[in-house]
């Protein structure tokens, strides 16, 4: 049996270089090459290998966990580990750490077969607004994460669950309904103008339309109020969305600022008391430490609190 390789730094790939093994991967996948031709004739793209664990690295998380809904979609049913490409199957796993986080990454579960939602999301809109607006938060985060948030990250769990039942169907209730904003939008007023100040300043510093992930969460839920789309949103502040090139860029862009575990970007607005408080204990821990500390190196509490103040860790 071999060992595993130990790689401390993936060497740099360029965005051409990123398309090009990323375009070599999905035509192995189109193929159907066998797992022993990969492991003869491609054994430096494994995930233990460091030109491997680069490609893997290249990838963002909601580009993987795609891979497992669309083979879902296609098979009417949860993919095993057989069903995925032996390539992609590595690289899910790799990310994700085990196969079935990978499937709660992608919403699915083991055995349980994805049923259609059908709402009427008008009637959401006017006679439940307290569970669209729980929606909108739910596809927000999970913008954030990258991945589905899990049931005791949301506080409106509950709410969801009794509009929409298991935690899986309120999942596809959020995309469906954050579709549905974006095909039907509503006709509703503009953004305040301090808001769109902040969304064009956030374009300013990245030279481009800013991706939706990129847009702080707190920011992106004030915009959303009355039930904006996003793409109503970016017009509103007068930003053009990005062709299909310059979204590859940008998303290449983005995924290197997370894989180099620093954050380019500058705040586009001064934090709060409230979270510069927060910001000072996490500087505390981070020189204890000598570096960035883990998600499990800090307290339960002070992980929710830095949730709820901004959005998500990452962010902080």
């Amino acid at each position: 049996m071999m060992a595993r390789e130990k790689i401390k730094h993936p060497p740099y790939l360029t965005p051409q270089e990123v398309c090009y093994y990323q375009q070599v991967v999905e035509g192995l996948a189109k193929e159907g090459v066998s797992e022993a031709y990969l492991r003869q004739e491609y054994r430096d793209y494994a995930p233990d290998k460091p030109l491997g664990r680069a490609i893997c690295e290249s990838y963002p998380i909601q580009d993987l966990a795609a891979i497992l809904t669309e083979k879902a979609k296609e098979l009417g049913r949860t993919p095993t580990q057989q069903d995925i490409f032996p390539l992609y199957r590595a690289y899910l796993k790799r990310r994700f750490g085990t196969w079935p986080a990978a499937l709660r990454a992608a919403g699915l579960r083991h055995g349980v077969e994805k049923q259609a939602i059908t709402v009427d999301w008008m009637a959401v809109v006017t006679q439940q607004p307290e569970a669209g607006w729980a929606l909108l938060a739910l596809s927000e985060r999970w913008v954030t994460c990258g991945v589905p948030p899990l049931r005791r990250e949301m506080p409106e769990a509950e709410l969801l669950r009794t509009h929409f039942g298991a935690w899986n169907q309120v999942l596809m209730a959020a995309k469906t309904f954050d579709q549905w904003l974006e095909d039907h939008p509503l006709h509703v007023e503009p953004p305040e103008p301090e808001q769109i100040r902040e969304l064009e300043r956030l374009a300013e510093c990245l030279k481009r339309t800013p991706l939706r992930e990129e847009v702080p969460e707190p920011l992106r839920l004030t915009l959303r109020t009355g039930w904006r789309s996003w793409g109503s949103i970016l017009e509103a502040a007068g930003l053009t969305p990005l062709s299909e090139d310059e979204e590859v860029r940008a998303k290449w862009e983005y995924q290197q600022r997370i894989c180099a575990g620093s954050c380019v970007l500058t705040l586009i607005q001064a934090p709060t008391a409230k979270q510069s408080k927060l910001l000072v204990r996490l500087e505390e821990i981070c020189r204890r430490l000598g570096r960035s500390p883990l998600r499990d190196e800090l307290s339960p509490s002070l992980r929710n609190e830095l949730s709820e103040n901004f959005g998500s860790l990452r962010s902080c």
